[in-house]
């Protein structure tokens, strides 16, 4: 609607919905005062201009203030820009979302899948293990590997770079994926 949605009086405040689109020089933000933001799939996102746009659109002192850059890792983009920044920056943080964080990703003995893919780890794998136990003080069980094989296997056809880009092990491990400029 022209109004937008709006509270009642005395919050005021306006909801708008808005979207980054895919053509260049858009005025994504501009001349608004943004004290929520869910920016999703920011890593297809094309116009850079449009994303610095609307990062000088987000209000600097507002007690509730929240923004949220969310996205898969698509390569040397401007999300990759964004995660390298924040990993040196005070009033921005990185969280990283990984496969094995997710509950359900996991394939039980039980179940007819367990079979075919289970088997002795990899080299690759012993590494991601020991890398995600250092890192995050997390094991990766053997439910979890058998459901990462099955899915890079029957759903990423093997595609290990499409896997670690939509499912990913490690930050890192994310974005090289699609090389760098």
């Amino acid at each position: 609607n022209l109004g937008f949605l709006q509270w009642a009086e005395p919050n005021g405040s306006t909801l708008l919905f808005d979207y980054a689109g895919l053509r260049k020089d858009s005025n994504l933000g501009r001349s608004k005062g943004i004290n929520y933001l869910y920016a999703d799939e920011v890593g297809l996102w094309s116009d850079k201009r449009a994303v610095e746009t609307l990062k000088a659109a987000l209000a600097e002192t507002h007690p509730a203030r929240f923004y949220a850059w969310i996205s898969t890792a698509k390569g040397a983009d401007v999300f990759k820009e964004m995660w390298v920044e924040a990993d040196t920056a005070v009033s921005t943080r990185q969280i990283f979302l990984a496969w094995w964080m997710h509950r359900g990703f996991r394939v039980e003995q039980e179940d007819p899948r367990w079979r075919p893919y289970a088997q002795r780890m990899t080299s690759d794998e012993r590494l991601m293990v020991r890398e995600v136990r250092r890192r995050y003080g997390f094991e990766i069980g053997p439910e979890q590997l058998v459901w990462r094989r099955w899915k890079l296997a029957e759903e990423m056809l093997g595609d290990e770079t499409m896997m670690e880009q939509e499912f990913g092990s490690l930050p890192e491990r994310c974005f090289v994926a699609f090389g760098d400029r």
